[in-house]
């Protein structure tokens, strides 16, 4: 499968609005909103200073459809919306541009689209957080403290709290 289709494919499986099972009880420091947009449980892992690493989160839009037009940080050089593939030599990113988030819940997870940090400006540890403003055309910014987790973690660790 070529790298454009590939990208294609997990652009539309993601964009449709996904039903969660459970209603979740967040914690004050998981949550972040601002004009219809939350945003669940942002979460990075791990890295060394001048690597790479990934932000992921759930966006719950419970007004009109929105775009996220991308993020900046005071952590990294740079950050870009990336999509992830999987080939042959292993998973590989594609920076992808805007997204449109549609009324409904979206993820940006670990199968599927990211925020790629480049040029990490200090070390990020297991445990600790850092902040990232993410910047919507309609809602504005939206500032969330992200949490970072172990450098081989597929998802939200969830310690210290429960749903």
């Amino acid at each position: 499968m070529n790298r454009a289709l590939s990208i294609a494919l997990i652009l539309s499986v993601m964009a449709a609005p996904m039903g969660f099972a459970e209603d979740h009880d967040h914690g004050e420091h998981h949550v972040f909103q601002t004009d219809g947009i939350e945003i669940v449980h942002p979460w990075a892992r791990a890295a060394a200073a001048g690597a790479e690493t990934l932000v992921f989160f759930e966006v719950h839009n419970e007004g009109e459809a929105d775009r996220l037009l991308g993020a900046t940080t005071d952590i990294a050089g740079e950050v870009h919306i990336v999509g992830l593939t999987m080939n042959a030599e292993g998973a590989s990113v594609q920076e992808v541009g805007a997204i449109d988030i549609g009324p409904g819940e979206f993820a940006f997870d670990p199968g599927g689209l990211a925020l790629e940090l480049h040029g990490l400006t200090g070390a990020l540890e297991q445990g600790s957080h850092f902040d990232l403003m993410l910047e919507f055309a309609n809602a504005g910014p939206v500032e969330i403290e992200v949490a970072v987790e172990a450098a081989n973690a597929n998802q939200h660790s969830h310690a210290g709290h429960s749903h």
